[in-house]
């Protein structure tokens, strides 16, 4: 006889890294939401989502306001089989996620400088698992707020480095903007990156080293290019960030994912974007229905299962998680 209660649980800190206004904590609840899609439609599995109290989480959308402060969130996720074979038993596993979310201006303050961000810098070179999110929408929102550019893509990197730290405060000028430039993505992106290699995470319960990154292009619900995830990063932002980005795969397991936490609804037989620019919120709440964004979350659920699982018998029956 299965018992719930025996599902093996394993430990996930999990360090989100995005400039301000970049989608972090939509991610946060459209993965909470999503998963209520995937309990519906999964014929081996459903989901469950818990507070740390054991509550069971309500997914809404945030409210139209930046983070304002590091908030550490432990959520507690299972994955229950439906069926009881032993593939569905043995794929049967439960997280303890740490969420590490802060406001834009400290995480990128800390990828350049470590003491301007002490507390979201520890955060990020602990966590095994760092989730990028970058704006699918970054050009558009430039364009909208018709901000004058500060930098511009022919700039050598060391002058960019430097126009990214405020001489009056030490932190980072650019942090609460909302016009990046793509230059100035990929120069953030490459800052994280380095801080990253030069700071192994501590060994898991595992004796794990390894860190894994989650690069999420979200918004993608307000964008009209469609393509492969790694390709949609070289278009959007531009192919020396897709260059970048593959550089750095070579030191650590990396993978982009498209995402959509607002998602879209059908009118007329046309698809739609259910978010409402000028309010900042969902504009049908009744028709909610986020788009990929438990993937990255799966991704690493399915990492750590299959690391557990290494040295077990009935392995090779592992079911991995799927994605939309």
């Amino acid at each position: 006889m299965f018992d719930e209660d025996q599902i093996p649980v394993s430990r996930a800190d999990i360090a989100i890294w995005g400039p301000t206004g970049s989608g972090k904590t939509w991610l946060i609840s459209a993965f909470a939401k999503e998963l209520e899609w995937y309990s519906e439609k999964d014929p081996n599995f459903k989901y469950e989502l818990v507070d740390e109290d054991g509550v069971p989480i309500i997914p809404k959308p945030p409210e139209p306001h930046p983070t304002s402060r590091p908030n550490d969130v432990e959520l507690h996720f299972r994955r229950i089989p439906k069926v009881r074979g032993m593939a569905q038993i043995i794929s049967s596993h439960a997280h303890r996620i740490i969420i590490h979310d802060d406001k834009g201006s400290n995480l990128v303050a800390a990828s350049i400088d470590g003491k301007a961000a002490q507390e979201a810098y520890q955060k990020l070179i602990n966590a095994r698992y760092i989730i990028i999110v970058l704006d699918a929408t970054f050009d558009l929102s430039a364009k909208s707020l018709k901000a004058p550019k500060t930098i511009v893509a022919e700039k050598a990197t060391e002058d960019i480095y430097e126009d990214l730290v405020d001489e009056n405060d030490g932190t980072l000028g650019i942090a609460t903007r909302g016009d990046l430039s793509s230059a100035e993505y990929r120069q953030l992106v490459q800052n994280l990156f380095n801080m990253l290699a030069g700071n192994p995470p501590r060994p898991d319960a595992n004796g794990k080293l390894s860190r894994h990154i989650a690069i999420c292009l979200t918004k993608t619900d307000m964008s009209t290019l469609k393509d492969d995830p790694w390709q949609l990063l070289g278009r959007i932002f531009d192919q020396e960030m897709l260059s970048l980005v593959r550089l750095y795969a070579q030191t650590f397991p990396v993978k982009v994912f498209q995402t959509s936490s607002a998602g879209t609804y059908r009118e007329i037989g046309e698809k739609r974007p259910n978010f409402d620019v000028n309010t900042g919120k969902i504009q049908i709440p009744q028709r909610w229905d986020p788009y990929n964004a438990a993937a990255p979350f799966f991704w690493i659920f399915e990492t750590n299962e299959r690391e557990r699982l290494e040295k077990k018998s009935g392995k090779e029956k592992y079911i991995g998680y799927t994605s939309r």
